[in-house]
């Protein structure tokens, strides 16, 4: 947008504030004709089995007990208690949606089963499974590109239950 002032044109910039509620992280602010598809972080949400870096990526995604989400960033991380773990059905779909509304654009795991990963898919958040070790070690590889993505799922409906999947 340019204005005109005493003769002088001046070029003045609006900004658009990134809601923060969604994230779970501080809001920013960004010029509004770079809004659009530009991705200011990368948040990755990893299947953890602790609430540290050094805790081990869980092999159950829908199930596991906790999610680290690390600001590729700023390299900082928050921890979330995986609600939907005890669910006795629907839990991949459930931590899926929890993913996605924290603002994930990616997910490291151990496996992730057909329901969860329609819901990450359609979210448009890519998956990198069979992913084991510490979650460190995985964040690093991870901004390595030392990861593949994932292009479906690698275990069977219920697979976290304990029964090993049906199919």
């Amino acid at each position: 947008m340019i204005s005109s002032k005493g003769g002088k044109s001046e070029k003045k910039t609006k900004f658009v504030k990134k809601d923060s509620r969604a994230t779970g992280f501080p809001s920013r602010f960004v010029p509004l004709g770079e809004a659009k598809g530009m991705v200011i972080k990368m948040i990755i949400a990893l299947s953890s089995t602790g609430t540290s870096l050094e805790s081990n990526v869980d092999s159950r995604f829908g199930r596991c007990p906790f999610f680290i989400f690390y600001n590729t960033e700023d390299d900082t991380f928050d921890h979330v208690s995986n609600e939907a773990r005890g669910a006795m059905g629907g839990a991949g779909i459930q931590t899926g949606q929890m993913v996605a509304s924290r603002g994930a654009k990616a997910v490291i795991t151990g496996n992730v089963g057909p329901n969860a990963f329609k819901v990450l898919s359609a979210a448009g958040i890519k998956v990198y499974s069979g992913i084991s070790g510490r979650v460190d070690e995985a964040v690093q590889k991870f901004k390595a590109g030392q990861l593949d993505e994932t292009k479906g799922p690698d275990v069977g409906s219920h697979f976290g239950m304990g029964g090993g999947g049906r199919g």
